[in-house]
């Protein structure tokens, strides 16, 4: 998998102390209430190989257990990048997508040159 710069999954396997498995080429993030609400379950992680410069990513605070939100910035501008585990049950998550959405778009797409992308099940 070096090929790769960032994996987004659902559904991964979360062992007893609240992880993944991951080795040490990748920054494993986690929805950032996945520590904070353990009721909760994790749905969604995204890995970050390890090559990528820290300085060039950061991870932004999402108020749901099924959403990764990463954002990425350099000379092309910013794009923000959303994994989502759509639960086909309930339209909880996406009710608190839009919300999100709405309330940020500033910050997300604050320039023409800034990008959102969009991924899940």
């Amino acid at each position: 998998m070096a090929e790769w710069d960032i994996i987004v999954t659902q559904e991964p396997y979360i062992n007893f102390l609240r992880n993944t498995h991951a080795n040490t080429h990748w920054h494993v993030l986690y929805p950032t209430q996945h520590f904070t609400h353990p009721q909760q379950h994790t749905r969604a992680i995204t890995l970050i190989n390890a090559r990528l410069d820290t300085n060039s990513w950061k991870q932004l605070a999402f108020p749901s257990s099924d959403i990764v939100v990463l954002q990425l910035s350099g000379p092309y501008g910013r794009c923000t990048l959303f994994n989502i585990y759509n639960d086909g049950t309930h339209q909880n998550t996406l009710t608190t997508l839009d919300s999100y959405l709405e309330a940020n778009i500033e910050s997300l797409q604050a320039a023409e040159e800034d990008h959102m992308m969009v991924r899940g099940l």
